[in-house]
């Protein structure tokens, strides 16, 4: 049986709704140990589909666009070995002044350019 006093392996934002279910639980009367587990073993639920992304600004996204049409650029001069990489795009966002990651940058510049996931199809069958 758990305790309800000891601290759960759950993240501190939910342990204290979990600590009260359990307090709960534990006053009601369960006919099986199963249904009393499975009430403390399942995860949380919450909807994620409202989040926005916070980091994610207009001036970020402005400055992306710079540097992917500066990348055009370069392309179409037969500049293609010098064009900026994502991580180039990054260090030069972090330097002027943006506190943004890599993987958003690199998400974003996703999103921007519409690329489609690579996908290795193994020839033989």
């Amino acid at each position: 049986m758990v305790n309800p006093n000891e601290p759960l392996s759950v993240k501190r934002v939910f342990q204290e709704k979990q600590r009260a279910q359990l307090q709960e639980g534990n006053s009601k009367t369960f006919g099986d140990i199963k249904e009393l587990t499975d009430n403390i073993v399942t995860p949380p639920k919450y909807d994620s589909s409202g989040r926005k992304k916070r980091k994610v600004t207009k001036e970020l996204v402005d400055a992306i666009k710079a540097h992917l049409e500066e990348n055009e650029l370069k392309r179409h001069n037969g500049q293609s070995k010098i064009q900026k990489k994502k991580i180039d795009i990054h260090e030069a966002l972090v330097d002027a002044g943006f506190d943004i990651s890599y993987s958003t940058v690199c998400n974003t510049v996703r999103e921007l350019t519409n690329q489609a996931q690579k996908v290795y199809i193994n020839p033989c069958f």
